[in-house]
């Protein structure tokens, strides 16, 4: 320390242990003011020089923070407090590869140290690198048994690689701990139904829903999707999620008139892979009007070199990877070009960015496709639907403005291909002569009351069979044994595990019938069939999840094939199965027309879409506030 006076000194000190008490009081803010005083007095000082940068990190200042925690490093270089405090600067900062080698070196310095250890697996799980990640949250866990921020992420990463089990029994150790963090009842919910694990099934419901209602953060509004919600309940849920997940930041726009030649949109995903979304979407970006649009795609999480990816690259005029930036840096480049038209096609499923629009960077900000429910946030302007799926009167259920299209409100690309060769029934482990009822939605969607009636179809039928889609291996033994608790043998019930897309689409040809779930209906699963020409069965709920299959449907002209309670359901999968007259009819008259149902018009329905936007886009520019409408032919 450079020489100052008895004084100096003894006001350095002072101004010290007021920063590090305000610090520990969590007033990081006023902590920065005693620590830049100090710095004053000493201004190449390791220890003034590190909290300094600490209370700008924790005060969220990680970009002011990182210099100064840096030339502490270089003042120290054997610091490994200071090197883990360094990497959080970075970290935040979005400069994870080069945060890494600094948490290396500090696990190195402080191997007893849970905290390092923690903040490395984090960095190494946002990295791509998830095993090690794993062996770093495992190691923190180890040295910090009982911190709920541990479990809670080892939970999380283990979710994300279907270690199912070992996830829900974590999330339960927090539940029965006493855990207060957030959406843990829901995610417990989520985890059991991806599983089919249907242990107290309506008790777990009862309260998880009881729970929603009373404003508690219980549960992402997602996790309800599996339950019987009412649209009340879903959107309790998905307003709770956004205040306490994504509060109003100051907008970055703000009010400015903008004159382009053309409306510039843009569409937010993670999806712009070979996933289920870009399967929907390709052909409508490649017939977006350019003369009449400026399209932009913002990825993230959206892993490169696939097909479909290269697709969607070559579709629109500007394709931009944010994944490196954080949602302001993101929201910022929105903003920077002049977005007109931000659509958020992720909402609350996994790796959504909602975070991004919550800075409010474009003056018109759409929920659209890719989440089947209101957002219940204020920074979201309209969701697209159509009158089947959100009919008239129930407005009310959504925080959004409804943006009705004239048809469906699902788009579809008729490029998707099928494989010519689909193989034999015994090459899918499927009888040759059973009638074969399947349904290919993801397991989540299966649920107690559903699995019920496909088993007394299954007795009503015999040697009928059901075709399922293997979403994950700890479903087989399961739903096995619930058939043998409803007196069906477990041999009856089918399994189809992932396959590329042309080959699962081609492998419908050996199904007789989709028979739909009930609280979240199959949706591009349901197209998916339809386009290859498999006649669908389908109960129309009360909400938008429940709805979708039946507003596919009718786009097909398919209405007799939408039933509107689980009796009528019943009776027309079991009458279609003792049917095979009427069923063929179905079968071929959607294969005969396939070509020209509205369902499966890509150019029409993108000149629908677009009518939208201009819409919306022409109500904006005359200043005029959103408002629910409903497009006509």
């Amino acid at each position: 320390m450079q020489k100052l006076s008895p004084h100096k000194l003894q006001e350095l000190k002072a101004l010290l242990d007021q920063g590090m008490y305000l610090l520990r009081g969590g007033d990081a803010a006023a902590a920065c003011y005693a620590f830049e005083a100090a710095e004053k007095l000493a201004p190449r000082e390791f220890d003034i020089l590190h909290m300094h940068g600490v209370a700008l990190s924790m005060a969220g200042r990680h970009a002011q923070a990182e210099p100064k925690i840096g030339l502490a490093i270089r003042l120290k270089p054997d610091s490994g407090r200071a090197r883990l405090n360094y990497a959080v600067a970075l970290s935040a900062l979005g400069r994870r590869n080069e945060a890494l080698p600094h948490l290396r070196e500090a696990v190195r310095r402080l191997p007893a140290d849970a905290t390092a250890w923690y903040n490395l697996a984090n960095t190494l799980r946002d990295s791509g690198q998830p095993g090690e990640a794993e062996t770093c949250y495992r190691k923190a866990r180890e040295l910090a048994p009982a911190n709920p921020d541990v479990i809670n992420n080892l939970a999380n990463l283990l979710d994300a690689q279907d270690a199912l089990p070992e996830a829900a029994a974590l999330v339960a150790e927090l539940l029965q701990s006493g855990s207060r963090l957030p959406w843990l009842h829901g995610r417990q919910q989520n985890l059991m139904a991806r599983q089919c694990d249907w242990t107290e099934h309506e008790a777990r419901a009862q309260r998880l829903l009881a729970a929603v209602e009373a404003g508690e953060p219980a549960a992402t509004p997602f996790s309800l999707f599996s339950l019987p919600a009412t649209p009340a309940q879903q959107l309790q849920a998905a307003r709770t999620r956004a205040r306490h997940e994504y509060p109003l930041q100051a907008p970055l726009y703000r009010g400015e008139q903008y004159a382009h030649d053309r409306i510039r949109l843009a569409y937010l995903s993670a999806d712009m892979h070979e996933h289920a979304t870009a399967y929907l979407m390709a052909g409508l970006f490649e017939q977006h009007d350019r003369s009449r649009f400026e399209v932009f795609i913002f990825a993230f999480n959206s892993p490169g070199g696939d097909q479909m990816r290269e697709r969607l690259s070559r579709a629109v005029e500007h394709f931009i990877d944010v994944s490196d930036l954080d949602d302001e840096a993101a929201a910022r480049l929105l903003r920077k070009h002049e977005i007109d038209i931000a659509v958020d096609l992720k909402g609350y499923t996994r790796d959504a960015r909602t975070g991004i629009l919550a800075f409010r960077p474009a003056p018109i900000q759409v929920n659209y496709l890719g989440y089947p429910g209101s957002m219940g946030a204020d920074f979201i302007d309209y969701i697209v639907a159509d009158s089947v799926l959100i009919p008239e009167g129930s407005e009310a259920d959504y925080s959004e403005k409804i943006l009705r299209l004239p048809r469906c409100y699902q788009p579809n690309d008729r490029l998707r291909p099928i494989a010519h060769e689909a193989g034999s029934r015994q090459d899918h482990g499927l009888p040759d002569n059973a009638f074969v009822f399947c349904c290919f939605n993801n397991n989540f969607k299966i649920t107690p009351d559903v699995f019920d009636v496909w088993m007394r179809l299954l007795a009503g039928v015999p040697g009928s069979v059901l075709w399922l889609f293997e979403d994950n291996p700890h479903v087989v033994p399961r739903l096995r044994a619930e058939a043998e608790k409803r007196g069906i043998t477990g041999e009856r019930i089918h399994f189809a595990a992932r396959r590329p897309l042309a080959e699962h689409l081609a492998r419908h040809r050996h199904a007789d019938l989709f028979i739909d779930t009930f609280h979240c209906n199959a949706h591009t699963t349901t197209s998916d069939a339809l386009w290859a020409g498999l006649p669908v069965v389908t109960l129309a709920g009360q909400t938008f999840a429940a709805r979708v299959a039946a507003s596919l449907l009718e786009a097909c002209g398919l209405q007799e094939l939408v039933t509107q309670s689980p009796a009528d359901y019943e009776a027309l999968c079991l009458e279609l199965a003792r049917n095979p007259a009427r069923l063929r009819a179905i079968r071929e008259r959607l294969r005969a027309q396939r070509d020209e149902l509205p369902l499966f018009d890509t150019a029409g329905y993108t000149r629908e879409l677009e009518s939208a936007w201009t819409h919306i886009h022409d109500r904006w520019q005359a200043g005029l506030p959103p408002a629910h409408i409903t497009l006509t032919h």
